[in-house]
């Protein structure tokens, strides 16, 4: 599968094993092939948009055991995220200290906040560039398990819905460091000691500490984005969705959500900090990488593709494309 993707690099991938207990699979990627970013990160279901010009660039450190799953993954770029966490995990994210401005299922993330995705692992965030996050998911045995050490009841995380936990600050800045320890002793040389200090950070120091973490927590009141409006963007990008090949436009959303042009811009930019405009041209550019990506080698014409997308005019297209992608439509092929 490395093999398939675009401009990446395989910075390490090993497999550490132990007797008794599952084997964890260590691989480091970095990239710039914004559609295989799916391949690149396992058990995870990723629908991203770039919502700004530039090139896109991505780093992640992967460890993935069949109890654990730990990523440290940064994205160049604002980003509209999309998908599912892994199915059957419960998956939580951290934010590094860099990482700033990052909208959750509508809620403002805090340093102090710890993001828990909901039974159906459900993800959708709008997030600036430079973006550092920790993701932990684990199986319910492990999970079960840290509950028993910290003698906490499960049922107090609900985990039916996306919640935001507001944790103590010395609380999450121990966790961000034992995160940073893990990407580091995750990089080191390959040994049997290596491995199995490894093991014991994931699958019991980890587990154990963001427990006690988020059972632990102040518990403080999160600001989120009304319902109303995050109902309003994500029933308008439905409606990009189904009309991208004759492109539907802002007026046309607003005659069919029933709201004014001001609300309809107002709803975004909360959102997701662009114009609907912008979002909708973003989103079909994007359908046009994707596309001439999937045939660099087949024959198709890069008007044909554009045209597919509602690009008619080929010199605006091609210097809309370069501005956004830093790229020509033929270098994508």
């Amino acid at each position: 599968m490395v093999d398939n993707i675009k401009n990446t690099q395989v910075l390490n991938c090993d497999m550490q094993e132990l007797p008794g207990v599952s084997p964890i699979l260590v691989s480091k990627q970095s990239f710039q092939d914004f559609e295989n970013l799916q391949e690149t990160i396992k058990h995870w279901n990723l629908d991203f948009r770039q919502l700004e010009a530039g090139r896109f660039c991505g780093e992640i450190l992967q460890a993935n055991s069949a109890d654990v799953l730990y990523a440290n993954a940064r994205f160049e770029r604002k980003l509209h995220q999309q998908g599912a966490a892994p199915e059957g995990y419960f998956t939580v994210a951290v934010t590094a200290m860099s990482c700033q401005n990052l909208r959750w299922h509508g809620y403002d993330i805090s340093g102090s906040d710890i993001m828990i995705f909901p039974r159906d692992g459900a993800l959708d965030s709008a997030s600036d560039e430079n973006f550092h996050v920790y993701t932990v998911s684990l199986s319910e045995k492990i999970l079960q398990e840290a509950f028993d050490v910290q003698e906490a009841a499960a049922p107090r995380i609900p985990l039916s819905q996306a919640m935001v936990v507001r944790c103590r600050a010395d609380s999450v800045r121990q966790l961000r460091r034992l995160l940073h320890q893990i990407s580091a002793t995750l990089q080191s040389p390959s040994t049997q000691d290596n491995a199995e200090r490894e093991m014991e950070l994931l699958s019991q120091t980890l587990p154990k500490l963001l427990i006690r973490v988020i059972t632990e927590a102040t518990n403080g009141g999160v600001p989120r984005i009304s319902a109303k409006r995050r109902d309003l963007v994500s029933h308008a990008i439905l409606l990009i969705q189904q009309s991208s090949h004759s492109p539907i436009t802002v007026e046309e959303i607003c005659d069919r959500t029933g709201v004014s042009m001001r609300t309809l811009q107002y709803a975004f930019r909360q959102c997701l900090n662009v114009t609907p405009k912008a979002y909708i041209q973003a989103y079909r550019l994007q359908c046009v990488k994707a596309e001439l990506a999937g045939h660099r080698h087949s024959p198709v014409l890069v008007s044909e593709v554009a045209n597919k997308w509602g690009f008619w005019h080929m010199g605006d297209f091609a210097r809309i494309y370069q501005r956004f992608f830093q790229e020509k439509p033929s270098e994508t092929r």
